[in-house]
């Protein structure tokens, strides 16, 4: 019985084993987007953008962030989502500015009720272009 128990715990085990691996496989590496992180003296990681990265690029790795979950957990307290922005981003150009101009403006819509809160944050959470909102 006790070899019935092991062999059992032992086949559980290596089918485990081989949904992680898979688990890894199919999951999106975040690596290339780990050049992109610093962390502050209080250890809050920060989103570190060049000037010269293109805003296509700064995007991307926006997207894939945990600010921006951080930020969509404070839909819609634009203040409060301003804020963690701009302490979350070190950027040169006027991404940063442009991206809370863009938060802005779909706070207007939401309270204008042109648009729900799940499509506010779908918008934070995937913009197209941050320069307009047709």
């Amino acid at each position: 019985m006790q070899l019935i128990v092991f062999l059992v715990e032992v086949i559980l085990i290596f089918f485990y084993l081989q949904w992680e691996e898979l688990g890894q496989l199919i999951e999106p590496s975040n690596e290339q987007y780990s050049s992109y992180y610093s962390t502050d003296i209080i250890g809050n990681d920060i989103l570190k953008f060049s000037i010269s990265m293109k805003e296509k690029d700064k995007l991307a790795v926006l997207k894939k962030s945990e600010l921006i979950n951080e930020v969509i957990k404070y839909i819609p307290k634009i203040d409060v989502m301003s804020e963690i922005f701009r302490n979350g981003i070190e950027d040169e150009s006027d991404f940063k500015d442009n991206f809370i101009e863009y938060m802005e403006s779909l706070h207007f819509k939401y309270l204008g009720e042109e648009i729900t809160i799940e499509e506010f944050q779908e918008l934070v959470k995937n913009p197209r272009d941050i320069h307009s909102l047709d």
